[in-house]
């Protein structure tokens, strides 16, 4: 892409398709300047790199994108919930080995009632 540096008094958007029938054009780096004018009065422009593409290829850009994030979305919910699945799984096994060492003890002293008899 060719960016260019350009500037104006009212902020530009970061992509803007109402300027051309055929482009898009696509800003960035956007900042705010305070210039005084030869009265003295302080002047706010706003520079920025802007670069133009064909609109077809803003909109398909725009809908991967879009699906992308919506793939991300999914993505983590989805592992929130696997997530929420290991923590469960963790849960019962601490609480299943407690019961075992309780077992574990309770043979043991059956055994050595056993022993006895």
């Amino acid at each position: 892409m060719n960016w260019q540096h350009s500037e104006s008094t009212v902020r530009p958007a970061k992509a803007d398709d109402t300027l051309s029938k055929k482009y898009v054009y696509i800003r960035k780096n956007i900042t705010e300047v305070e210039r005084t004018d030869m009265d003295g009065n302080v002047i706010t422009f706003y520079e920025y790199d802007e670069t133009t593409i064909p609109k077809e290829d803003f909109y398909e850009i725009s809908a991967c994108i879009a699906d992308t994030q919506e793939q991300s979305q999914t993505n983590a919910i989805e592992t929130a919930e696997i997530r929420g699945a290991v923590m469960e799984t963790s849960e019962a096994t601490e609480t299943n080995s407690a019961d075992i060492s309780e077992l574990r003890g309770a043979i043991m002293e059956l055994a050595e009632q056993l022993e006895e008899v």
